[in-house]
C-alpha cells in the first residue's frame, strides 16, 4: 500500500518462530541464562539509568544496544516488563539493554521533553536527547558496542523520543520501535536524519490519545501516522510501493502491515484496526519488530 492509501485511511479517521520455540524451551527446562543488571549514573548530567545484560556477556564482541524509552506518567519497568524486553533482547539476542529515565514534570510524573507537542506538565527545559547521547557514550566507554546496530524502542511519550533523536543530526540510532507516538511535526527542529534508519511504527486506529490522524497541541501540530511514515520512507529512499499483509494478533486483532525497503533499511508501519492508544496485543510481536531493526 502506497503512503498515500496511508494517508486516504487517516482521513477517514475521527480524532476524538523459531527464536520463540527456543526461549519456550529454556523456560520449560528452567535453563533460562542469568542476567546482571547494573544501576549507573550518567556523569555528564548526573541523572540515572540502568544496563541489563546475559551474565554471559562476552567482552571482546562487539553487541547490539537496545534503548528502551518510557511512556509518560510511567515508571521505567512498566514497559520492559510488558514487552518482554529482557528475553527477548537481552536472553534471546545477547543485546544490552538499557533503561533510562525521563525526568519529573509539574505534576510529578515522569517524561521526556521530546518535541513541541509532547510532553509534560508545565515548562520543559531538560535536555533529554543530551542526556540520552550520553548515556550512551557512557556506554561505549564501558562495553564494546557495535555502531551498526544502536536501537530505540520507545512507547507515546517515548515513541515520540525515539523519533525526535533519530531524527537529529549526527543522531546514532540506526533503527527503533515507535509505539503510539509521532515523528516531530513543523514546529520542532527540522527533520535531519543523518542516514538511513529502520524505522517500525506502530499505531492504533482508534487511538484518542494520539490520534491517527494527528492533532495540534496546545498550538503545537503533531504529524499523523501517515505523515509520519512518508517521512521515514522518502528519507531513507525506499521503494515508493510497499508490500501490504493483513495479520491477526494472539486475540484475533486485525493487524495492516505495511513494508518498504531498500538495501540496509526499511520502514514498517503496523496499524492495530481496533487497537487503542494502549495496544496491548503489541507486546506479541516484540520479536519480529526487533527482526525488523535488522539486527541479529
Amino acid at each position: 500500500m502506497a503512503v498515500e492509501a496511508l494517508r486516504r485511511r487517516a482521513a477517514r479517521v475521527k480524532a476524538p518462530g523459531l527464536r520463540a520455540l527456543a526461549a519456550l524451551s529454556l523456560a520449560l527446562t528452567g535453563c533460562e541464562p542469568a542476567v546482571n543488571t547494573l544501576a549507573l549514573v550518567e556523569p555528564e548530567s548526573g541523572r540515572p539509568y540502568r544496563v541489563i545484560l546475559r551474565g554471559d556477556h562476552d567482552a571482546s564482541k562487539p553487541v547490539a544496544v537496545l534503548f528502551s524509552l518510557h511512556p509518560y506518567a510511567t515508571a521505567p519497568d512498566v514497559i520492559v516488563d510488558g514487552f518482554s524486553l529482557v528475553r527477548h533482547a537481552v536472553r534471546d539476542r545477547k543485546w544490552l539493554l538499557v533503561i533510562p529515565e525521563g525526568k519529573l514534570d509539574g505534576a510529578g510524573h515522569f517524561h521526556w521533553n521530546a518535541t513541541a507537542a509532547c510532553c509534560g506538565d508545565g515548562p520543559r527545559h531538560n535536555d533529554d536527547l543530551g542526556y540520552l547521547r550520553a548515556v550512551l557514550r557512557d556506554v561505549q566507554k564501558r562495553y564494546t558496542t557495535d555502531p551498526e546496530r544502536v536501537f530505540a524502542f520507545g512507547v507515546s511519550n517515548g515513541a515520540f523520543m525515539a523519533q525526535r533523536w533519530a531524527s537529529t543530526p549526527g543522531a546514532e540510532l540506526t533503527g527503533i520501535i515507535a509505539i503510539s507516538g509521532a515523528a516531530p511535526g513543523p514546529d520542532d527542529a527540522p527533520f535531519a536524519p543523518p542516514h538511513p534508519v529502520s524505522v517500525v511504527l506502530v499505531h492504533g486506529l482508534l487511538d484518542d490519545v494520539i490520534p491517527y490522524a494527528g492533532k495540534d497541541v496546545a498550538g503545537s501540530r503533531q504529524p499523523s501516522v501517515p505523515d509520519s511514515v512518508a517521512m521515514w520512507v522518502k528519507h531513507d529512499g525506499c521503494d515508493a510501493k510497499g508490500e501490504r499483509t493483513r495479520r491477526r494478533s494472539l486475540f484475533l486483532s486485525a493487524v495492516d502491515v505495511e513494508t518498504w525497503g531498500r538495501p540496509g533499511a526499511r520502514v514498517s508501519a503496523w496499524t492495530f484496526e481496533t487497537g487503542p492508544h494502549n495496544i496491548r496485543d503489541a507486546r506479541f510481536f516484540m520479536a519480529e519488530f526487533l527482526d525488523l531493526l535488522g539486527g541479529s
